[in-house]
């Protein structure tokens, strides 16, 4: 759960990679600029 992440970690600590995938593709379509942020960002 990315609430309990440590500091260093990202969310591919709590997230399986089809999730992450899947988050990555709609970050992109939504938000393609990279306007919205948060403390855990995306990994490439």
């Amino acid at each position: 759960m990315p609430t309990f992440l440590v500091p260093g970690q990202d969310l591919s600590a709590a997230l399986p990679p089809e999730s992450l995938a899947r988050l990555g593709r709609i970050k992109l379509a939504v938000d393609p600029d990279g306007l919205f942020r948060s403390n855990r960002q995306l990994p490439s």
